[in-house]
């Protein structure tokens, strides 16, 4: 805008106002107050304003005008971008800058294809994997535009890998804690766990959600414990382990081979023991000899088929007690007890015969 409203006349009115631009790109002659000119070109120009006043008489101005060439503007589309596929990722193209104006449309293409989206900021799903050009265009607001590429590297997903620890054992009325946190997602994070414990000889399973779950073992009963898990791009695994449900224990039993045991002072006498566990699945660990009847099971007996031996020593004559214990895998205790008598050793017998001649 040029604008001539400062002239002014002191004994009449201005009639008549006309500008002269000696631009070289477009020169203009406009009339008027105040006027609007387009530069033609980049430059300084000088203008001419001339004014007539009701009586005829004219004054003329000199002044310039200034005519800057538009500055185009800077594309940023941010990246690259790395995306999973099916996964919506964001498009940033918000650093593109107008150093002379601002600007007024933004457009993203793939791979040199039509334009899918005219926000500074979009949101893109990959459908395949690959490695793509991602371009912006931006244009300002005196229509001049300016392109960026960057990367766009979409990536298919990795499955979860499942991982339901175990194999798991408690007695019947115990609680199980199902452990699944050693579950894992290479390129993401698992979100979701399904646990499915179902008999070994058919039944309808249990089904239980979360990272840890807890089952209670109601009856003795063998199961397979399936975990399903799930990432956060809809990838799924399952693995499966056991859970044996137990009994209550009970007490192993145990006997010696005998209840008496005989020796002599200065023998050793060898006594056993044998012991079961009436428990399926459980098992004899150890088998203890208590020979100085002091209450403590100190001689250790090497358990071989649920049979173990020690050796008493009779040191002095009596009959001692003695005792054993077997111990169980899950620690259940049975006692027996038996005797030793230990003899004095027996005198030596002596047969002297004596013969005397008869007479002659």
């Amino acid at each position: 805008t040029l604008d001539g409203t400062g002239s002014e006349d002191p004994d009449g009115s201005i009639q008549s106002w006309v500008w002269s631009i000696a631009d070289p790109g477009s020169p203009t002659v406009l009339n008027g107050e105040s006027v609007s000119y387009l530069c033609g070109a980049a430059g300084t120009f000088p203008v001419t304003l001339t004014v007539a006043d009701n009586e005829g008489a004219t004054s003329t101005g000199i002044t310039s005008v200034t005519c800057v060439s538009n500055q185009e503007p800077t594309a940023d589309a941010g990246g690259p971008y790395d995306f999973r596929v099916g996964r919506p990722g964001t498009l940033d193209g918000s650093g593109s800058s107008d150093d002379d104006g601002e600007i007024v449309s933004y457009a993203w293409a793939l791979d040199g294809g039509p334009t899918f989206s005219t926000d500074a900021v979009t949101s893109y799903t990959c459908g395949t994997s690959g490695k793509f050009d991602l371009t912006l265009t931006v244009t300002d607001d005196d229509g001049a535009s300016a392109s960026a590429t960057t990367s766009l590297d979409c990536v298919a997903n990795v499955a979860p890998v499942a991982d339901p620890g175990g194999p798991y054992q408690a007695l019947v009325g115990e609680t199980v804690l199902l452990d699944g946190r050693a579950s894992e997602d290479a390129d993401g994070e698992v979100v979701d766990w399904d646990w499915s414990i179902t008999p070994v000889d058919g039944g309808t399973p249990t089904e239980l959600t979360g990272e840890t779950a807890t089952f209670t073992c109601t009856a003795v009963e063998e199961y397979v414990v399936l975990l399903t898990v799930q990432d956060d791009d809809g990838a799924g695994d399952q693995d499966a382990t056991t859970l044996a449900c137990l009994s209550a224990n009970t007490d192993p039993t145990v006997s010696f081979s005998q209840a008496l045991y005989v020796g002599t002072i200065g023998d050793g006498v060898p006594v056993s023991a044998s012991a079961s566990d009436p428990d399926p699945g459980d098992g004899i660990t150890a088998i203890d000899f208590d020979l100085d009847d002091d209450g403590s099971y100190e001689t250790i007996g090497t358990v071989i088929d649920g049979s173990a031996q020690a050796t008493f020593t009779c040191s002095i004559a009596g009959t001692f007690d003695i005792g054993v214990q077997a111990t169980d895998q899950n620690s259940g205790r049975g006692l027996a007890a038996a005797q030793v008598r230990c003899d004095e050793p027996a005198a030596p017998s002596s047969d002297v015969s004596v013969s005397f001649p008869g007479p002659t």
